[in-house]
């Protein structure tokens, strides 16, 4: 089971984004505004997308 407790954007990401949506995220660059308001490193920013894709993939509850 993922555990997204302590990554608050990977759970906005989880809840508002599709597993579409978060594949296409990967394959671009991090978005710099939602580092900057997330005060994410890119690398954080990519980590956090990825654990929102695969709960979604796995259909996991939060």
């Amino acid at each position: 089971m993922i555990n997204l407790r302590k990554k608050p954007f990977a759970v906005l990401c989880y809840r508002r984004r599709s597993i579409r949506e978060l594949q296409l995220d990967l394959q671009g660059f991090a978005n710099s505004e939602d580092c900057q308001a997330w005060s994410l490193t890119a690398h954080e920013w990519r980590e956090q997308i990825k654990l929102a894709l695969r709960a979604r993939m796995e259909n996991q509850p939060i």
